[in-house]
């Protein structure tokens, strides 16, 4: 109903518009003057029912500096390393591992060589940082070789450092022309817990009690000048020999 009404009081302004026209101006057909309103009416519908046009969304394409940067940086990733290495394993002497005080061990890592070239006889392992424990600056690393993939056994030998306490080492890796590397993450080490030595407990000996202790008990006292069978029995001679 809304849409009717301004046509209706259009068509009736033309109306009352030609039947006002002077009688000395030239008359217009009466057919013109409705096939004009009949186009303004159609243009005015036209106009009030055609919906606003939405610009078509264009996509803004990426600066070319954007795209080569990006490029550069995948490139670089990808980049292959001659010289890498990574952790396959503690052989031997895990982190935390209890040794006595001053006493000698053998360290061994399991290694893998994931770059791009061949380890030689001229590479070594070398002691980085930390606590070196008796153990080389730097050793041969193989006498054969290690190709890309290959995993190699690595050993160090080191002591106990005298003072009870926990002791971590940190190694590397050194090519032929001198050049330093290890994993991905940094170096491999070795972790260990110096402990003093536990003082052995005397053993109990009674009456008639036989063994090894009791025979070398004997043999002691024979050769301090007792007078005694050494029969590995613990009798009431050698009880009176040892209260002397």
């Amino acid at each position: 109903m809304k849409k009717r009404s301004p046509l209706i009081f259009l068509l009736f302004t033309v109306f009352i518009f030609a039947c006002n026209l002077p009688a000395g101006t030239t008359p217009t057909p009466e057919g013109s003057i409705f096939t004009q309103a009949a186009m303004t009416i159609t243009a005015a519908a036209n106009s009030e029912g055609q919906p606003a046009t939405t610009p078509a969304e264009t996509s803004t394409p990426l600066p070319t500096s954007a795209i080569a940067t990006a490029t550069q940086a995948s490139a670089a990733t990808n980049t292959p390393v001659c010289n890498q290495a990574s952790f396959v394993s503690d052989v031997t002497i895990p982190d935390n591992t209890n040794i006595t005080v001053n006493k000698g061990f053998t360290k061994t890592w399991r290694l893998r060589n994931v770059g791009t070239c061949t380890w030689t006889s001229g590479y070594q392992i070398i002691f980085d940082s930390g606590d070196q424990m008796n153990g080389p600056s730097s050793q041969q690393l193989t006498n054969g070789t290690v190709a890309p993939g290959q995993t190699i056994d690595v050993s160090v030998d080191l002591k106990a450092p005298v003072s009870p306490g926990t002791y971590k080492g940190n190694w590397k890796l050194k090519d032929a022309n001198g050049v330093i590397f290890a994993l991905s993450t940094g170096p491999f080490w070795v972790q260990i817990k110096a402990v003093a030595v536990a003082e052995a407990d005397w053993p109990t000996i009674k009456i008639n009690d036989t063994g090894h202790e009791v025979f070398a008990i004997q043999h002691l006292l024979r050769a301090h000048g007792h007078d005694l069978n050494v029969d590995g029995i613990y009798g009431p001679i050698t009880q009176a020999r040892v209260e002397d």
